[in-house]
């Protein structure tokens, strides 16, 4: 098990640099020459979370840093973190905070 760790402190390190890009669970895999499952298990297993969770996690956190730069659109902070539909991250953004992006950035 001691290399499966450091499988996914390696895959983990990849999602923090590559988060805000299309990288899928498949492409990941193929990276490290493993299978999707396995791979989908080995995430949820030594962290807890999903591979989905693991990028919308890194995503809202980054929007919430660039929410403080009043220049910035929503709409651009949600191009930089890897949404192309502006919808679709409010969406996620209310759901994962609780408020709005632009109510989160009054506070």
């Amino acid at each position: 098990a001691k290399g499966a760790s450091e499988l996914i402190r390696s895959v983990l390190q990849t999602i923090d640099s590559e988060f805000d890009k299309d990288i899928s669970l498949m492409e990941l895999s193929a990276r490290y020459n493993i299978s999707t499952g396995y791979l989908s298990n080995m995430i949820k297993r030594e962290t807890g979370i999903t591979y989905t969770d693991q990028i919308l996690k890194r995503r809202i956190g980054k929007a919430k840093v660039l929410l403080k730069d009043q220049q910035l659109s929503i709409t651009e902070i949600a191009e930089s973190v890897g949404y192309h539909d502006y919808f679709y991250f409010t969406k996620l953004f209310k759901k994962e905070v609780g408020v709005s992006a632009s109510k989160y950035r009054k506070q």
